[in-house]
């Protein structure tokens, strides 16, 4: 029976520890599933507050602010944290506000330039010698109201070096506009030229014996630089028949034969690539006598003239690859410590006064935020002249948010192809919101992040420590040092194992005397019975009963 409680008692307290280490697991499961969560919560905390670490942090506040001050333009954004600027050619570009939102303005520009002289005055053209072939004609040359003219008599035997005159009329054009920011996209050139002569001119009609070209008059009309290092001839005019024997004797009004469009552009671009706004137009005048009778050749031009010119040539202003301009404005920090953005969430609406021109498909409108730049862009080609949200939802733009930095936003718009452009186009931005989550840490008192593992080892530490010390305290403490003898010396017996050392147990007489003796003391101090009074303690044991 004493066994059975014993194993009872033994039993029980198993079964305690049992529970106190299950309570133990079970909790530890609890805390780790706690940090779990917290190591989730706190995935989209930076670099800086984790990884650098190695430590998990333990939650604290986390908020939600918007970011932008005056996000409507309802006041004036000079007067507020808005701010422009532009980068590339910053002609191509500007900036501007209106009633409750702002602007940025692509600015095109379309020019046409005429120079008409019907006819050619002196106020504008002056006459000067071909320095290819000097010799003038030699019976004048000049400006009159009728336009330019030149007259010539070439008499073999009195002058062998007039058989080549020449005569220019110039001009020199000045442009309102710096040409190298504009590109020429159409262009003509015409004019009008009408001559007369004697039946002396000899033609290929007429064949003589000594026939090689013939005489004739070659019109011409140059664009070139002001030097006359670069000159393309762009107009011209040579006649075969005129002067004939058999007629016709004089040139009616004909105009000269150009050059292709294409070629034309490209020889006034040429021209104007030396000097940005000036070049020179000629119009020119070359006469051949030929000397094809071998005894006397006379050749007489009565009146040759240019009575009519016009060039005409339109120009777009270029705008140039990778030049933008920004509105932007400089927020404030995170707050300091241990902070971890947890999501960031960009807004604005924008539109365009017109729709955005095909010549540039890929111009954007670009999102920064200090120096990282988001993902995803807005294509200007898909606005409208309406405001509307730039992404259904919002950007998320988390990973562009840094901390111990202002927070600075920065909406640009981006010009990613070369074109040309004849008007302004107005792109317009409002309602910009920045939605930034974030989450405050605890940190130690020497600002490191709190790292909850020491309180974790030390509790499971604590509680296996009080399992342990309360088993050994029900199995073997809390008996008296002799009973504890007794019952491992009964335990080794059950095990049949042999006893090294005898236990020494007290009489009975040495149990009786000294309990005797306790109560003497106590008597001594609390009764006021001096010692004489009180029975003698027999020095042997007193039989009781029996032998």
């Amino acid at each position: 029976m004493k066994k059975m409680k014993r194993n009872g008692r033994f039993h029980k307290s198993i079964a305690f520890v049992l529970v106190l280490i299950l309570f133990t697991s079970v909790f530890q499961v609890i805390l780790l599933n706690l940090i779990a969560d917290l190591m989730k919560n706190t995935s989209s905390v930076s670099s800086i507050d984790t990884d650098k670490t190695g430590k998990i942090q333990s939650l604290d506040v986390t908020e939600t602010k918007q970011w932008i001050t005056n996000p409507n333009f309802n006041n004036p954004p000079e007067q507020l944290p808005w701010n422009w600027t532009r980068e590339g050619d910053i002609s191509d570009v500007e900036a501007n506000t209106s009633a409750n939102y702002v602007n940025y303005k692509v600015v095109g520009n379309q020019n046409t330039t005429s120079i008409i002289a019907t006819p050619p005055l002196t106020s504008n053209w002056i006459n000067v010698s071909n320095p290819d072939f000097p010799v003038t004609p030699n019976q004048g040359n000049g400006i009159d109201s009728a336009g330019c003219w030149a007259s010539h008599n070439w008499d073999e035997n009195t002058d062998q070096t007039g058989n080549t005159p020449s005569i220019e009329f110039k001009r020199n054009i000045t442009l309102p506009v710096n040409m190298s920011d504009y590109t020429i996209t159409s262009a003509n050139v015409s004019a009008i030229v009408n001559a007369s002569v004697l039946a002396n001119i000899d033609t290929p009609i007429d064949a003589p014996a000594d026939f090689d070209v013939g005489d004739y008059i070659r019109f011409y009309v140059q664009v070139s630089d002001l030097n006359n290092t670069k000159k393309y001839e762009v107009a011209y005019n040579k006649t075969w028949d005129l002067g004939t024997d058999a007629g016709p004797l004089t040139m009616p009004d004909t105009y000269l034969v150009t050059v292709p469009e294409d070629d034309l552009k490209f020889y006034l671009t040429s021209a104007l690539g030396s000097d940005d706004y000036n070049f020179t137009i000629t119009l020119g005048i070359f006469i051949y006598c030929e000397d094809n009778d071998p005894s006397y050749d006379l050749d007489t031009w009565t009146m040759i003239r240019i009575k009519y010119f016009n060039l005409t040539f339109s120009y777009e202003k270029n705008i140039d690859r990778n030049t933008y301009v920004e509105w932007y404005q400089v927020g404030n920090k995170l707050p300091t410590g241990n902070v971890g953005v947890d999501f960031a969430k960009l807004e604005f609406q924008y539109k365009v006064d017109q729709d955005w021109t095909t010549a540039s498909p890929n111009s954007e409108i670009r999102i920064w935020i200090n120096t990282g730049t988001h993902t995803e862009t807005v294509e200007l080609s898909s606005a409208t002249t309406s405001f509307q949200d730039a992404k259904s939802g919002g950007f998320d733009v988390t990973s562009l948010i840094a901390k111990d930095v202002n927070i600075t936003l920065y909406l640009r718009v981006f010009l990613a192809d070369n074109f040309n452009l004849d008007r302004n186009i107005t792109i317009s931005i409002d309602n910009v919101f920045l939605d930034i989550t974030y989450t405050i840490y605890n940190v130690t008192g020497d600002g490191e992040p709190y790292d909850p593992m020491p309180l974790i080892i030390g509790f499971t530490v604590a509680m296996i420590g009080m399992a342990v010390a309360f088993l050994a305290y029900q199995t073997h403490f809390k008996y008296p040092p002799l009973v504890r003898k007794i019952r491992s010396a009964r335990k080794k017996i059950e095990k049949n194992k042999k006893i090294k050392k005898p236990i020494d147990v007290d009489k009975r007489e040495e149990i009786l005397r000294h309990k005797l003796s306790e109560q003497q003391k106590i008597l001594d101090i609390s009764s006021p019975i001096g010692k004489s009074e009180l029975p003698a303690i027999p020095k042997k044991p007193i039989k009781t009963g029996g032998k």
